[in-house]
């Protein structure tokens, strides 16, 4: 409710304190003073409200420093202006920031306890992000609904897209990785689903883009703590002046008004209305939440402390745990010899059959929401596919695909699903549309993974004589070596988003003001 504190505002009662933690904020003040003040007390037991507190002269100047800091829940209104929405999210960017920040990782690296393993998979998960954002910005540019903000991201692309390979690039001959190894590396599968989401938010959502993209970029207000982590990392790892470009990055960005002018943008009188911006902040929302999950994934690679074990793409057919650990957890049922296929239905037979799906999943039971948000998905992007296919089998295949799946389609992918990884699996095919034959290579799995291990699956289930035709135009497809690697390394790493999907029980917030 309005001029309530957050949720996220921490009050620890103690014998002569109160302690007040909100985002990177906090305030000790004496217990003496807070029960001596009946509506301060009240406030800070969330059963009074800002407004019965500011009445009061004594507690005045107390309530403004905790509404500066953006404590409280806001007053809810049909519509806002730009400027009003910088203001609604400046708590919210710091909350993430203090999550973000206050995940074990940092310590592991700043000490020198993680891994090579996880040192290269963050390093590289960096040099990743780095990669995605002109990509990202030129897409907005391209694609983007928002005119007033082309100009803006023009130039953002034009500044961003080398830097990639300017400062992110790991060039280090101790950390024993190969300038084709860093390019070809696997991403995190959050790596992935931030990517992704971030492409779909720069074509779909231009505040939802924006606000990430100011997220990103305000991080900047952390350098001189950055130097000194990294200055840490360096003595921890033995890599003297590895982030000597990363510093200049970040001078770059500071020296250029990256941040201010993207703040810039939202200094306007222009008007949102309220389901846009609960859609843009849950968006925006989603950008931190799969940065955040990249920092789990970066733990996972912990494995193998003494030897280097990257993430590489399936090469020359062969499937070997300790060349890639892509192959880590034992996805396949039994070593395998070189497997190298001239035909993709054979290909996804051999794959379906040799993936060890029960030791893979478990059993899951999604919200029906999170299958009529995927079936509907599916419908929109087979049209998408559609669109982008050209020979005369995919342009069979794809109308066909969008017929079946729109037959039953009655919501609309803009409603957003309780899990977070549905919306990185519908944004995963929609982006392989570009690929019809390896979207519906992507599409064929998902079924395949829904069929087989969600009980709810009726909503998505269509009969093998229905889906008969995905079969025979996989039959149509020959393949070169490089195109089975590359079809099955796609199918590991959608696998992967498959499973979050299955397995978790990450969910996104109902409110994000709160």
């Amino acid at each position: 409710m309005p001029g309530y504190l957050r949720e996220g505002v921490d009050v620890a009662f103690s014998d002569d304190k109160v302690k007040i933690t909100y985002a990177l904020w906090e305030v000790t003040l004496p217990s003496v003073w807070v029960f001596s003040q009946p509506t301060v007390q009240g406030l800070l037991e969330r059963t009074s409200t800002l407004t019965e507190v500011v009445s009061n002269p004594q507690t005045a100047a107390f309530t403004r420093l905790l509404e500066a800091q953006g404590c409280f829940t806001p007053l809810r209104k049909p519509s806002y202006t730009l400027s009003e929405i910088r203001e609604l999210f400046a708590p919210l960017r710091s909350s993430w920031y203090a999550i973000y920040y206050a995940h074990p990782i940092w310590e592991r690296l700043r000490s020198g306890s993680a891994t090579r393993n996880e040192l290269i998979a963050w390093l590289i998960h960096n040099y990743h992000t780095s990669r995605t954002a002109g990509v990202v910005a030129a897409r907005m540019v391209s694609i983007g609904k928002s005119a007033q903000w082309k100009q803006f991201f023009q130039q953002d692309a034009l500044d961003e897209y080398w830097h990639c390979d300017a400062f992110y690039f790991i060039d280090a001959p101790a950390l024993r990785v190969s300038s084709q190894s860093v390019k070809t590396y696997v991403p995190l599968p959050s790596s992935t689903a931030f990517e992704q989401h971030t492409l779909r938010l720069a074509e779909c959502d231009s505040l939802g883009h924006l606000l990430t993209a100011y997220f990103q970029e305000s991080s900047i207000a952390f350098e001189q703590d950055s130097n000194h982590f990294y200055q840490d990392v360096e003595a921890s790892y033995e890599i003297p002046s590895f982030f000597q470009r990363w510093k200049q990055h970040i001078r770059i960005d500071i020296e250029q008004g990256h941040a201010e002018g993207l703040g810039n943008l939202l200094e306007s009188n222009a008007i949102i209305d309220e389901l846009s911006l609960e859609s843009a902040l849950r968006n925006a929302w989603l950008s931190f939440f799969f940065l955040l999950a990249s920092l789990d994934d970066i733990y996972q690679e912990r494995h193998n402390a003494s030897e280097i074990l990257l993430r590489l793409p399936i090469t020359d057919g062969l499937f070997e745990p300790e060349k890639t650990a892509l192959l880590r957890e034992n996805y396949f049922s039994k070593p395998t010899t070189a497997s190298i296929f001239d035909n993709l239905q054979s290909l996804y037979l051999w794959y379906t059959r040799e993936c060890s799906t029960l030791n893979f999943y478990v059993k899951c039971v999604r919200p029906d929401t999170d299958l009529e948000y995927l079936r509907d998905g599916l419908s929109s992007a087979s049209f998408r596919a559609l669109g982008f296919a050209r020979s005369h089998d995919e342009i069979l295949v794809c109308g066909r695909s969008a017929k079946l799946f729109s037959t039953i389609t009655t919501t609309s992918i803009n409603s957003l699903p309780e899990n977070p990884w549905s919306i990185a699996i519908v944004n995963y095919i929609l982006e392989m549309t570009v690929s019809p034959t390896l979207w519906l290579l992507c599409v064929s799995l998902l079924l395949d993974r829904i069929r087989s291990h969600c009980q709810s699956s009726s909503q998505m289930s269509w009969s093998p004589d229905q889906l008969l035709f995905l079969d025979e135009f996989r039959s149509t497809i020959w393949l070169s070596p490089k195109e089975s690697d590359y079809s099955i390394t796609t199918l590991l790493q959608f696998d992967e988003l498959i499973k979050r999907w299955m397995t978790t029980q990450d969910a996104i917030p109902p409110d994000i003001l709160a």
